[in-house]
């Protein structure tokens, strides 16, 4: 499979987190397909829910990136696939895919963590795999981070974004919780999101910022209803244990307008 071609003429974007992602890329394809060592496993095939995939560290250019190995099924296809639209579409809440391909291997070597290093990639493998390899953010998720002076400032970043994502990218994420919200430092103090003819500004991000990952049960279309952003506000306000009657109000929601006043109403009340 050829890699995403595009990215060799990537240009940083404003909120980009890699300095140079065409660099990245060019590197990934000196380095060859069978090349690459998971020096670490972050979560087993074992671990994961429904889906085998192993996600693990590895290292590009003397920095650390995410390397996931997935089965070559639809689920996998649909990460591709949304990682290839925000490669074109970059967005400061989503995180960075840097390069794609297939391969051969043996999904009994990553049923279990790794205990030393390991290559990918067998030359005698049996099973078709999707290989991705991401940007690696060092803080992980919000379960692993106290959040609590600016919790705030992560919950409408992530709600202002949903209402951009499904305006302007007809994105929805469909699976919300807090192990795929990682953390993120910034130098910008603050942001400006554009939906439905409005901006949505956050004041003070505090110097933080929330990254969505594994995209998996995601899904871009032409067409999306009312229901499916509401859905995805109220998410976000239970994950976080937001006035859970406010949080059934969004979820009930059947037109945006609606939707827009409840959020309002949230953003007022944090």
């Amino acid at each position: 499979m050829k890699p995403f071609r595009y990215l060799e003429y990537l240009k940083k974007h404003k909120g980009g987190r890699l300095e140079n992602v065409a660099t990245f890329l060019s590197a990934c394809q000196r380095k060859g397909n069978s090349n690459w060592i998971i020096e670490k496993t972050i979560q087993s095939a074992d671990d994961a829910n429904d889906e085998f995939a192993h996600v693990g560290i590895s290292k590009l250019i003397e920095n650390q990136v995410i390397i996931k190995i997935m089965n070559n099924g639809l689920r996998a296809q649909r990460e591709k696939k949304i990682l290839e639209y925000f490669r074109n579409n970059p967005h400061q809440n989503i995180v960075q895919g840097i390069y794609v391909f297939e391969c051969k291997d043996n999904p009994i070597r990553w049923n279990k963590s790794i205990k030393t290093s390991q290559p990918i990639c067998l030359k005698d493998g049996i099973s078709s795999f999707i290989i991705i390899i991401q940007e690696y953010i060092k803080l992980g998720s919000i379960a692993d981070n106290d959040i609590t002076k600016f919790k705030k400032s992560i919950i409408l970043q992530l709600i202002y974004a949903t209402l951009e994502w499904y305006d302007i990218h007809k994105f929805i994420y469909q699976d919300w919780h807090k192990w795929n919200i990682l953390l993120d430092t910034t130098t910008d103090k603050t942001r400006t999101y554009n939906a439905f003819g409005k901006k949505w500004v956050i004041q003070d991000t505090m110097g933080y910022s929330p990254v969505l990952t594994d995209f998996a049960r995601s899904n871009i279309k032409k067409h999306l209803e009312p229901y499916e952003l509401a859905d995805q506000i109220a998410l976000i306000l239970d994950i976080f244990n937001v006035d859970q009657e406010i949080a059934i109000a969004i979820g009930s929601c059947e037109n945006i307008k609606d939707i827009l006043n409840y959020i309002k109403i949230v953003s007022k009340k944090l």
